[in-house]
C-alpha cells in the first residue's frame, strides 16, 4: 500500500507540475484600461491672405467752396451730402504674432451741395459782382493705407495710417448765371469722412 500511496503522490505531483507549467504559458487575463482622454486640437489662426470687398454708404458735412481758389476769404459753409459706392482690396502677411498689410479702395460718389455766397475778407464784402451761386460735386474718393498689428489667435490689434484723396469740383456763377470760375481738386479733404 505504501507503494501505491507513493505512486499516487508522485503522479499527483507530476500532474500538478505539468498543469503549472502549462498555466505559465497562457496569456494573462486582460485588465480594464480606460479610454485615452480626447486630444483637443486647437485651431491655429493665420491672418495671411488677400481679400476683395464692396463698400458703400452715405455722407454729409460742410465745405467751404472758396477754399479751392484761396484761403484768404472768411470761412463759408455749404452743406454737402450724398452717397458713395465702390470696392476695397488688400493683402496682409503674418510672421509669428506680427501682421503687416496694405489696403486700398476707390469709390464713385455723388456728394453735392449748393448755396448762395458773398465772399468776404475781414468781414468786408470783396466782390463787386454781388453774391454767387456755388455748386460743389464730389464724384470720387479713394484711400490707401498700411497696417501693422499684433495677432493673438482670432484677435488682431493693429494701427493703420495712410492717405485719403477725392475729386471735388466747385463751380461759381453770378446770380445772373455768368460763370465766374470752376475748380477741380484732387487732394486730401478734411470735411468728408470715408464711408464704410
Amino acid at each position: 500500500m505504501k507503494k501505491l500511496l507513493t505512486a499516487i503522490t508522485i503522479a499527483t505531483a507530476s500532474f500538478a507540475a505539468l498543469v503549472s507549467a502549462q498555466a505559465a504559458d497562457l496569456p494573462m487575463a486582460p485588465t480594464y484600461q480606460p479610454p485615452p482622454a480626447p486630444v483637443v486640437v486647437r485651431q491655429v489662426y493665420n491672418w495671411t491672405g488677400f481679400y476683395v470687398g464692396v463698400n458703400g454708404g452715405y455722407g454729409s458735412g460742410k465745405q467751404d467752396p472758396l477754399n479751392i481758389i484761396t484761403n484768404r476769404f472768411d470761412n463759408l459753409s455749404t452743406n454737402i451730402s450724398g452717397g458713395a459706392f465702390g470696392g476695397t482690396f488688400g493683402a496682409q502677411i503674418q510672421a509669428g504674432h506680427v501682421v503687416m498689410g496694405l489696403e486700398a479702395d476707390i469709390d464713385w460718389a455723388s456728394i453735392t451741395g449748393s448755396s448762395v455766397i458773398n465772399p468776404t475778407a475781414g468781414g468786408l464784402i470783396v466782390s463787386a459782382l454781388g453774391p454767387f451761386n456755388s455748386k460743389t460735386l464730389i464724384d470720387w474718393e479713394s484711400t490707401a493705407r498700411v497696417r501693422v498689428g499684433y495677432a493673438n489667435d482670432n484677435w488682431l490689434f493693429y494701427g493703420t495710417g495712410g492717405l485719403a484723396l477725392l475729386g471735388a469740383k466747385t463751380t461759381l456763377t453770378t446770380t445772373g448765371g455768368t460763370a465766374v470760375c470752376g475748380g477741380f481738386l484732387q487732394a486730401a479733404h478734411p470735411l468728408v469722412v470715408k464711408l464704410a
